[in-house]
């Protein structure tokens, strides 16, 4: 290309072009502010063309824009300067210039005008951006930090930082890590901050400690990154960092929950250990002295068949919580013998089929000729039982259960299915699972829920699986696969036969009992009064029972579930309704609901029986209609007491009604209204009574569990002890006969059972007792009284296990001691520490002392046992504890006396105390104060009542 000469007419062109295409102005005025010249392609943007205003006064053109005529004026004044100014929407940079003649004067003006619009738009949008980005840095809670790459010096810290560091932005700025923290810590985050730069990548540092100003030690997860220039030079470090330390802390207590959770798994299983251990014996007395006296003849049998039946159900509960001990340790095992499943299947379903014509069921057996298998015969049985069990208590009368066995391959399937309501595929797994029952705790056809877990547990332990499908029939189908052969290596006994028949018969028995005893009849007349109660209970033997006791006073009738009880009160208008809590079908307090709704109900009164500890179900019973509720177990007379009172409390409302009944409307209205507040005086004052109880529900599944349990044990147990009370004092009226049917012999075997009965249910009361301390639902009241009466009385109660061991029992201290506190929750501490003297000492001496001083009740409870070595004593107060291991065990008693008598104790605000030398005996003292405490010695439930 050729070389560019520049001349006259090449520069001429060339401006030319810039002033078409460039957003610029060429303008020129004379010193009469005349425009000269006016060019440029940034006219456009005025709303003007080249040329167009030449010949005109500049101060015309824009007398819209007041700074352009200034601006004129400042440089005719002989002045050059650039000015901003602001035109018709844009923005102008304005370069302004005198124009000079020979002579120096001002013969005008030129000037070049740059439309810079965009450019201030860009601006503004960056400083726009920038307050945003300040604005979110700023406000972040996370700390935010950047450094120069040269010296590693703070240039920017956010206000989270500043809050972290407890420095104030002030001194942080221009200074680095070493004019804040220790040496060893400076050099820590300088290393990583020199790696980062050098690496030009990020660094994540999950976790870092730094000494705060203010805050201590904290630690954080920092992240830090390079920030470079577009040649790759770092210029600046960015450091992000977030406090980590509450989130640390938090997995730590988290941790330390999770320790506690394993120990408390190992005092669970433990205490299944201990209570097997504990029933089992009381309950092979029971079945073996009730044997004995059923091979006799006479009215006895019903009553001891009810006897054998109450404890084969709670042999049954001790046998499932001990398989799923076991299961949980991994030391249940499979005995394998090769059995023929086809008999052992259809001598269980022959079993079952009196219980089924019981309940208008049919049973149907779908069987091959023959199935040899190698399972365990005794697990396959209770697999079997507890789905047959299942099925009949969900089955309507009516309805149909059927068996099906038959061979799949190299295994055998097992199906029960029935015409039940079904389950739902969303719920089938959870039915499985332990302690698990679909329905609600209060609606209930038995059990704890333990059943069908041991199915799955048993099925799995064979190696096989358990399922549920839907049957044919309309309900449910459980699915059992078994694998027909044990696994390679395992011993295998060839007795299957014989061993299939005592499996079946002992399982069946224990698991199921005999077949159901009659029901009572549908009326009992009176011998005393008309009045009639109605009686709604669905365990048949308790049914019976409190039929019987209420029989002689009144006439009585009989319902054994809540829909039956609701039909029969509508149709039969009695005088009282006595109804069990937990029922199949509907339940009491539903039931209370319903018959609320029925005008000619509404004032008869509902007395509601229990075995729920809960207060806040009572509760619920006595504001939704019942009049009052007794807990499981219960004494007849107090049964018997509280339905006469309301019986006599209801004639005399009745009396009242029918006198007044000529009165005009108002007087009835108010004698209604009188009755009606009377109804909920008497509510509102036993729900108070109720709620000075401390009442703090546990979780869901802990709280049904204990009312299951509660309503299990207590049930058999009440029934229990009350059919041999009645049996001993029948007994004991019968004159002695030699060779008779009645012998002194049977008499003291019953007095046996009754004493095993009575260790069975010490052992509930405790395990319960232990439950409402956990749970905060013990009620202190407190009341003066004589501490030395209280400890007399227990004396007393516990001079003939003494005297059979030849030990001495008394009291020393003054004759009086009056202590204000519950003497109800003193007299269980006592008769613990005096039971657990007694216990351990074998000769020499218990000795009960009570003094006073300073205010302070002390009483000390001494015996020459064998002492309790120092390393033990705090183990002692554990609960589930022993210093004997079970195997060597030679007194009774599952670890849970001590453990609940240093909880009452402080229940009462006190404490309690052991001293004890090995080989000279123990001293457990009794600290309580005489009045009151402070607020923060004694809880509000503890200083009520004085």
């Amino acid at each position: 290309m050729d070389a560019f000469t520049e001349t006259p007419s090449t520069s001429a062109s060339l401006l030319e072009k810039v002033l078409q295409h460039a957003p610029i102005i060429l303008f020129a005025v004379d010193r009469e502010g005349v425009i000269t010249v006016s060019t440029g392609s940034g006219l456009g943007a005025l709303g003007l063309a080249a040329g167009e205003t030449i010949g005109r006064s500049v101060f015309d053109v824009y007398a819209d824009v007041p700074a352009v005529g200034d601006n004129i004026r400042r440089a005719l004044g002989g002045e050059a300067f650039t000015a901003q100014v602001e035109a018709r929407g844009n923005s102008w940079e304005v370069h302004y210039g005198p124009t000079r003649d020979a002579d120096g004067a001002v013969t005008g003006v030129v000037g070049v005008a740059t439309d810079v619009t965009a450019r201030r738009r860009a601006e503004a949008e960056a400083r726009q951006t920038l307050w945003f980005l300040d604005a979110v840095i700023e406000n972040l809670p996370n700390m935010i930090f950047v450094k120069d790459a040269a010296e590693l010096r703070f240039v920017r810290f956010n206000r989270a930082g500043e809050e972290l560091l407890g420095y104030p932005r002030a001194e942080l700025i221009g200074k680095n890590d070493y004019d804040f923290f220790p040496k060893e810590q400076a050099d820590f985050f300088t290393a990583k901050d020199r790696a980062v730069l050098d690496s030009g990548q990020l660094l994540d540092i999950p976790s870092e400690r730094i000494k705060t100003r203010t805050q201590g030690e904290r630690t954080l997860h920092t992240k830090k990154i390079p920030i470079n220039a577009e040649d790759g030079r770092p210029l600046f470090l960015l450091g992000i960092s977030e406090d980590i330390t509450e989130r640390e802390r938090a997995e730590e207590a988290r941790q330390l929950v999770l320790d506690r959770l394993r120990e408390l798994d190992r005092l669970k299983a433990q205490l299944v250990a201990n209570v097997s251990h504990e029933l089992r014996t009381p309950l092979a007395l029971i079945m073996a002295l009730v044997e004995r006296l059923l091979a006799g003849e006479g009215e006895l049998r019903s009553d001891l068949a009810s006897v054998q039946q109450q404890a084969r159900s709670l042999l049954k509960l001790v046998n499932d919580l001990l398989d799923l001990s076991r299961l949980e340790e991994g030391r249940l095992r499979p005995d394998y013998a090769e059995v023929d499943l086809t008999r052992l299947v259809r001598l269980i379903t022959e079993a079952f089929e009196v219980l089924a014509m019981e309940q208008e069921v049919t049973i149907v057996s779908e069987l091959p000729e023959a199935l040899r298998a190698e399972v365990d015969p005794d697990k396959v049985s209770r697999i079997l039982a507890n789905l047959l069990s299942n099925a009949l208590k969900h089955v309507p009368r009516g309805g149909r259960v059927r068996c099906t066995l038959r061979q799949d391959g190299d295994r055998a399937r097992l199906e029960v299915a029935d015409s039940g309501g079904g389950i739902p595929e969303d719920l089938r797994d959870r039915v499985f699972e332990r302690f698990e029952q679909l329905h609600a705790a209060d609606t209930r056809a038995g059990g704890t829920g333990l059943g069908l877990a041991i199915v799955k547990e048993f099925a799995e332990l064979h190696g096989g699986a358990a399922s549920i499908e839907s049957a044919p029939e309309g309900g449910a189908c459980f699915v059992i696969d078994l694998p027909s052969r044990a696994p390679a290596g395992a011993s295998v006994r060839r007795d299957g036969a014989a061993a299939s028949e005592r499996v079946v018969a002992t399982e069946i028995a224990a698991a199921h009992g005999a077949p159901a005893p009659a029901r009572p009849a549908g009326r009992i007349e009176a011998t005393g009064d008309r009045s009639l109660v109605l009686v709604v209970e669905d365990n048949v033997e308790m049914n019976r029972l409190l039929c019987e006791t209420l029989a002689p006073a009144h006439r009585v009738e009989a319902a054994f579930d809540g829909a039956e009880g609701l039909r029969r009160a509508l149709s039969l208008g009695p005088d009282l309704i006595l109804t069990d809590a937990m029922m199949p079908r509907m339940t009491g307090d539903e039931m209370v609901r319903e018959i609320r709704k029925h005008h000619a109900l509404d004032r008869t009164p509902i007395v509601v029986l229990t075995a729920r500890a809960d207060d806040a179900f009572r509760i619920r019973m006595l504001r939704e209609g019942a009049q009052d509720y007794v807990s499981k177990p219960f004494s007849i007379e107090e049964v018997r007491a509280r339905v006469r009172n309301l019986l006599d409390l209801k004639a005399a409302r009745d009396l009242l009604a029918a006198e007044l009944k000529s009165e005009d409307d108002d007087v009835r209205a108010l004698i209604r209204g009188v009755i009606e507040r009377d109804q909920q005086l008497e509510s509102a004052l036993e729900t108070a009574r109720v709620l000075r109880e401390r009442a703090e529900r546990a979780s869901r599944l802990k709280s049904e569990f204990l009312a299951l349990v509660a309503h299990e044990v207590r049930t058999p147990v009440t029934s229990l002890r009350l059919r041999l009370g009645s049996l001993e004092r029948s007994l004991a009226r019968r004159p002695p006969t030699d060779g008779g049917a009645i012998t002194l012999d049977h008499l003291r075997e019953v007095r046996k059972v009754g004493a095993a009965a009575g260790r069975l249910y010490d052992l509930v009361d405790g395990l319960l007792q232990r439950a409402a301390l956990e749970t905060g639902q013990l009620q202190v009241e407190r009341r003066p009284f004589d501490v030395r009466s209280v400890v007399s009385e227990v004396l007393d109660e516990h001079l003939p296990a003494a005297h059979r061991k030849g030990l001495q029992l008394r009291m020393h201290g003054a004759s009086v001691s009056v202590l204000c506190s519950d003497p109800r929750v003193l007299r269980l501490v006592m008769t613990n520490l005096v039971s657990n003297a007694l216990k351990f000492t074998t000769e020499g001496s218990v000795i009960v002392t009570v003094d006073v001083e300073d205010g302070t009740h002390r009483i000390a409870v001494s015996d020459t046992g064998p002492g309790i070595p120092a390393e033990s004593r705090d183990r002692i107060f554990q609960p589930f504890e022993q210093l004997a291991p079970i195997v060597h065990k030679h007194e009774p008693g599952v670890g849970l006396g001590l453990s609940i008598t240093r909880d009452l104790v402080v229940a009462l605000g006190g404490k309690l105390s052991v001293d004890s030398m090995v080989g000279r005996g123990s001293t457990f003292v009794v600290e309580l104060p005489s009045t009151p405490g402070s607020p923060d010695q004694v809880a509000p439930e503890a200083r009520r009542g004085c």
